[in-house]
């Protein structure tokens, strides 16, 4: 009987020590993003505004639906976006950070295509000035059909570590 106790005990005591080292481990890592926030900018087509250092202009956007070779439908949202690098430093861009939204669906952008050249635009030069058109395709879930009348967004994300800075602008509702 006493050596059943003595088992209860220490593997009492090392569940004590494995939540207590647990519990330090989280703090630790956790301790970098004590200060950490998101702070959500609500904009709408046609403002202005800066992030990733860049001015952002936005357009008026355009829905178009389609269908594609599997004769799926397809909904497609052409945003134009004028940028604007006022840094003196090269700005590469990265799509990776725009998001289109629509209800549970979200779709990152892979590319943003120079209104002028009609390439891929990778990178802004200190002072340029581009236009161009983001373009996001959803292919329509049978089942579904009620989710293409709900509201789109563009989210733009930038982060310096601490803060989170996400800007919302409804597309279409």
């Amino acid at each position: 009987m006493v050596i059943k106790k003595k088992n209860w005990l220490i593997a009492f005591l090392l569940l004590i020590i494995f939540i207590s080292l647990s519990t330090y481990r989280y703090y630790v890592v956790n301790s970098a993003y004590k200060k950490y926030e998101v702070e959500i900018i609500p904009k709408k087509s046609g403002d202005s505004f800066k992030i990733l250092n860049l001015e952002h202009t936005l357009g008026k956007p355009k829905k178009l639906e389609t269908t594609d070779d599997m004769e799926n439908k397809v909904t497609e949202y052409h945003i134009p976006i004028h940028f604007k690098n006022t840094t003196d430093k090269t700005i590469q861009l990265h799509p990776e950070f725009y998001k289109m939204i629509r209800e549970d669906r979200i779709i990152q952008t892979l590319e943003f295509i120079d209104d002028n050249t009609n390439k891929r635009k990778l990178e802004f030069q200190p002072g340029e000035e581009v236009a161009t058109t983001v373009k996001f395709s959803y292919i329509e879930v049978k089942g579904k059909e009620d989710e293409e009348n709900k509201p789109a967004y563009l989210n733009i994300i930038s982060s310096n570590g601490e803060k989170v800075q996400k800007v919302e602008i409804l597309m279409y509702e």
